[in-house]
């Protein structure tokens, strides 16, 4: 069965709820007031030590910042699959983050009209596993900027 998974934000879910049959989870490393998904922090932008993955900790880099969040993701594989193997019985989950709704989602997008999301990190490297189909929301596919595969040998 493929699964499809849709990258969205918390507010874009919550306007969704009830007329789509998304499963919501939590990729973010808190989530707004009024919402208690469940949160799925290995794929949350965190490091080993529990410190934020950040852009502006890069100076900016895409690819600096990129193969953090990708170099996470290997080391989270585990759990990722274990995710993907409970989650078996079910077709469509979301997973939400605050992104474009952050204040430095909404800074990028002022300032260049698009925004950085550790999302579009989650999307190819759900895509490597057999039977999963990621979608991305209005905002991701219009505005995000594209993170994908590794972009560097050391994030292997």
């Amino acid at each position: 069965m493929t699964k499809t998974v849709l990258l969205t934000s918390f507010q874009q879910s919550r306007q969704d709820q009830g007329q789509d049959p998304y499963l919501r989870f939590s990729i973010s490393r808190w989530q707004p007031a009024g919402f208690a998904y469940p949160e799925l922090s290995f794929l949350a932008p965190w490091d080993a030590a529990g410190r934020p993955i950040r852009l502006r900790d890069f100076a900016g880099s895409l690819s600096g910042y990129h193969d953090a969040l990708w170099q996470r993701l290997v080391e989270q594989r585990d759990k990722v699959e274990e995710f993907l193997d409970y989650l078996s019985e079910y077709s469509q989950f979301a997973l939400c983050c605050w992104c474009p709704y952050s204040r430095p989602a909404q800074r990028q997008i002022k300032q260049f009209g698009t925004f950085v999301c550790h999302s579009m990190v989650v999307k190819p490297f759900l895509e490597q596993y057999p039977g999963v189909s990621v979608q991305l929301d209005d905002d991701r596919r219009t505005r995000a900027v594209i993170l994908s595969g590794p972009v560097s040998e050391e994030a292997h």
